[in-house]
């Protein structure tokens, strides 16, 4: 069991070499947004490379023009905690909007935005209450921050600092039973722009006008469209409950 509390001793707890992987587990669920994601940073290390992946590309998923069930996803605020001993919610809300677009571009999700993790275990307490009817529940719970939010030098080139970075740090949970079902690094790198559109009709909102048709706006799209595509694969097949409306055949004339 583990203190429902921030203080700095449950940080000193993170940081015991003697921490066993069964507590670390637990934090990961912790109501405490900072150490949540400081036991993911000790899940994923920053330094560490991220494998490529195994499951199809987001333009692959598009192109399965998807017509089946949906699941009911809740996308919570992105926190951009890239500089150190600062966090800001600009850019965190302009990732989880292009997020939700994404996600909502594939056919499978009916997708939700919330502040936080309170108001999505508000809406949970609601559904047992009996106010909500159990299918409405949410299915699937994205939540993460901005782990490197990074503009590169035009025309330095990468080993001098032209390279664009973000860095997301990503969660994927079932919140009817606080299953953690995957935690994932998801990195988007541009050095141009050549390539860049929006697949999905996915829109650069106006937090980020600046970076259009630079570099950073291609790394952003790179960690949003494959921050999708692990959502999707990490879906379970189960999540799919909400069947498709089919309008009725108009009778022959």
């Amino acid at each position: 069991q583990v203190e429902t509390d921030a203080s700095s001793a449950e940080f000193a707890k993170l940081n015991d070499p003697a921490l066993t992987d069964e507590t670390l587990r637990k934090y990961l669920h912790h109501p405490e947004y900072d150490l949540r994601s400081s036991a993911i940073d000790q899940v994923i290390h920053p330094d560490e490379k991220p494998t490529p992946p195994t499951w199809p590309t987001y333009g692959q998923i598009l192109e399965e023009n998807y017509k089946g069930p949906k699941a009911r996803v809740v996308i919570t605020q992105f926190i951009d905690k890239s500089v150190r001993g600062q966090e800001n919610s600009q850019a965190g809300d302009g990732i989880a909007e292009m997020l939700r677009q994404a996600m909502l571009a594939t056919n499978r999700y009916i997708v939700q935005v919330q502040k936080s993790l309170y108001d999505v275990s508000r809406g949970q307490n609601i559904g047992d209450s009996g106010r909500i009817k159990k299918e409405d529940e949410s299915d699937l719970l994205v939540e993460g921050f901005i782990k490197e939010f990074k503009q590169g030098i035009a025309g330095a080139g990468e080993e001098g600092g032209g390279a664009s970075y973000v860095t997301l740090m990503l969660t994927v949970t079932n919140p009817r039973t606080n299953q953690s079902l995957s935690t994932e690094r998801v990195r988007g790198k541009a050095t141009d722009f050549g390539g860049t559109i929006g697949k999905g009709g996915v829109k650069l909102p106006e937090v980020f006008k600046d970076f259009s048709k630079t570099p950073m706006e291609k790394a952003i799209r790179i960690a949003i469209e494959d921050s999708t595509s692990f959502i999707v694969a990490k879906t379970p097949p189960e999540s799919y409950r909400v069947l498709p409306i089919i309008p009725p055949k108009e009778p022959p004339k």
